[in-house]
C-alpha cells in the first residue's frame, strides 16, 4: 500500500480518493496514467449500441424485459428503452407481415364502421376487440398492442369524420 498524505491531496484527487474506496495504491496508479489530462466521462455509463444488442437479445429469446427495470439499470429514459423494444419486435415481425397487418386493419375497420359508429360505444369496443384479434393473430407484441388498437381507432374517427 503506497503512503499518501491524504490531508494535502488536491481537493479532485481527494474526492477521487474516496470514490476509489480509499485505495492509495489505485489513486497513484490513476494519477502516474491520467495526470495533466483532461477527461469528459460520457453521460450514460452504457454504450447505446451494447444495450440495445442485448435488448434486442432478449426480445428475439422471448424474454420480457420490464421497461422501468431496464431503464434503471441501462441509464435511458423508459421512452428510449420502449423505443428500441418496440423496433425489434417490428423487425422480428418483417415489414412484409406488418404490410399484411396494416391491410387487414383497413378492411377490419371498413367492415366495423357503420351510420353513427363513433357515437355508438358498443359499435367502438366492437371493433377495439376486433382490432386486438387481429394484432395476437399476427403476433402483434402483447406490451404494445393497447397503444395500436387507440392508435387504429383514433386513425378511423379520423377518417370517418372527414368523410362526413
Amino acid at each position: 500500500m503506497a503512503d499518501i498524505d491524504i490531508d494535502a491531496l488536491h481537493p479532485t484527487y481527494s474526492e477521487i480518493y474516496n470514490v476509489l474506496g480509499k485505495d492509495s495504491d489505485a489513486l497513484l496508479n490513476l494519477f502516474k496514467n491520467m495526470s495533466g489530462q483532461q477527461i469528459n466521462l460520457p453521460v450514460h455509463l452504457y454504450d447505446p449500441d451494447m444495450v440495445k444488442e442485448k435488448l434486442a437479445a432478449r426480445v428475439q429469446n422471448n424474454e420480457s424485459i420490464d421497461i422501468n427495470v431496464a431503464s434503471e439499470h441501462y441509464g435511458y429514459s423508459r421512452r428510449w428503452i420502449r423505443t428500441v423494444i418496440k423496433g425489434v419486435h417490428e423487425e422480428k415481425m418483417g415489414e412484409e407481415k406488418l404490410h399484411q397487418l396494416a391491410a387487414k386493419l383497413v378492411e377490419e375497420v371498413r367492415k366495423n364502421t357503420g351510420t353513427d359508429w363513433i357515437r355508438r360505444e358498443s359499435a367502438r369496443a366492437q371493433m377495439r376487440v376486433a382490432v386486438k384479434r387481429l394484432l395476437r393473430q399476427f403476433g402483434y407484441p402483447p406490451d404494445f398492442a393497447a397503444e395500436a388498437i387507440d392508435t387504429v381507432v383514433t386513425q378511423a374517427e379520423k377518417m370517418a369524420m372527414s368523410e362526413i
